[in-house]
């Protein structure tokens, strides 16, 4: 809630520990299990926000971005894809991830895939 997306770097406990504002927002933070959705669900969730004042306001999610039925566009895998290449500290690829990415998302249009190893 306090960067506005997730990314890798999210779940590392010193990447936590660093921001303060992440850890006043988890103290403030209760979770609930709602027994209406299945545990074998990963994909549904509920939250609700209260506010200071009492007023509360609540949101469901049922499907998660980038699943089956709701896919990112093909701009938004380019710019997750890129952003994991970073993640991975190896400057070769961050380098090259127009090229690779290209090769990734038109591959049934090359006729060599082996290039893609020329970038790594």
């Amino acid at each position: 809630m306090t960067r506005g997306k997730v990314f890798l770097t999210d779940f590392i406990s010193d990447t936590i520990k660093k921001d303060s504002s992440v850890l006043e927002l988890a103290e403030r933070v209760k979770v609930v299990i709602n027994s209406e959705i299945p545990s074998s669900d990963i994909s549904s969730s509920n939250m609700t926000v209260r506010m200071l004042n009492g007023e509360a306001f609540s949101f469901r999610v049922d499907t998660l971005k980038g699943s089956p039925l709701k896919p990112m566009s093909l701009d938004e895998c380019a710019h997750k894809f890129k952003a994991c290449l970073e993640y991975s500290g190896k400057s070769c690829l961050v380098e090259n991830s127009e090229i690779i990415a290209d090769l990734i998302f038109n591959l049934e249009k090359k006729k060599d895939v082996r290039k893609i190893f020329n970038y790594v």
